[in-house]
């Protein structure tokens, strides 16, 4: 019987290392509603290998709207552990100088607007910011995290998204909030469950571990 080639093991090693769920590829891992324009969301890939933005697009849904008011479609490739993101057009020189796209209907929000990151070929949503057909007032807003005049960033235990877009949103569960107009970490988010494979000197194995 023929001997595979050692080529095939590897590769073999290397999917057994690599995470298999599709739809915890992106989280939305960042979100700025700060004074006038300076309005902002930053997407993370967890995944060790680069993902296709093409598949994927960023949708508003304003006051309450059960369907989408205004969309993006997002494009290129986005590498393990990097961050894409679209930002309005008139912000800040300190958010245009992160952003990766700008548009000013889909980043054209208030606290009480949902956002999801959805998912193209598949029809499904990846990520929510808020609750879909529900307007909560002006923000939504739990154990002291609000969306309004705030930043939130993704905890960094946080590994996939919330992909229910009808469930009750606190964002207080899975984000930290900050100070309106705060923007310093935005371009950059670090995460607990980012798997990057490497290759061991000693066994010629792949293996991976988390950083």
């Amino acid at each position: 019987m023929p001997r595979l080639p050692r080529s095939l093991f590897l590769l073999a090693a290397l999917a057994l290392a690599l995470p298999t769920t599709a739809s915890a590829q992106l989280i939305i891992s960042e979100y700025i509603e700060g004074s006038g324009f300076n309005k902002a969301i930053e997407i993370y890939n967890t995944t060790a290998g680069p993902v296709n933005l093409g598949d994927y697009m960023l949708r508003l849904y304003s006051n309450g709207a059960a369907a989408p008011t205004a969309s993006v479609a997002l494009f290129g490739p986005l590498a393990s552990g990097a961050v894409y993101v679209v930002a309005n057009p008139t912000a800040a020189a300190g958010i245009l100088g992160v952003a990766n796209l700008t548009s000013g209907t889909v980043i054209n929000y208030n606290g009480d607007d949902a956002f999801e990151l959805y998912h193209i070929p598949s029809a499904t949503s990846v990520d929510v910011i808020g609750q879909i057909g529900v307007d909560p007032g002006v923000e939504w807003v739990g154990g002291g995290v609000s969306t309004l005049n705030r930043t939130l960033r993704r905890k960094v235990s946080v590994c996939s998204g919330d992909a229910n877009g009808g469930d009750v949103f606190d964002p207080s569960v899975q984000w930290n909030g900050f100070a309106i107009d705060v923007i310093d970490g935005l371009g950059t988010h670090d995460a607990q469950c980012h798997v990057v494979p490497t290759r061991s000197s000693t066994w010629g194995r792949v293996k991976a571990f988390y950083h």
